[in-house]
């Protein structure tokens, strides 16, 4: 299953848009978002891929966790696993 499934493309613009020179300071850093494969973990890291994708800056480097006990680990083409900048 995408991982699209999971949030709103317009959502991930908005906050984007509105969280843009926080997100900057964030360039070049690493993240780590534990509950990565929850509701609010999926947005998070939606949100950093569609900053690393729309900068050229330094990318939002992703450590994801998650134990899966109330959600499913990504598929074979999911976005989150294929992503270079997502551990």
């Amino acid at each position: 299953m995408d991982s699209s499934t999971y949030y709103r493309q317009d959502d991930i613009h908005e906050i984007l848009k509105r969280a843009s020179l926080t997100l900057n300071q964030l360039s070049g850093k690493t993240v780590m978002v534990t509950g990565a494969g929850g509701f609010l973990g999926r947005y998070f890291i939606a949100l950093f891929q569609a900053f690393n994708s729309r900068t050229n800056l330094l990318p939002i480097y992703i450590i994801a966790l998650d134990n899966y006990v109330t959600s499913s680990p990504p598929g074979k083409n999911d976005s989150r696993k294929i992503d270079e900048n997502i551990e």
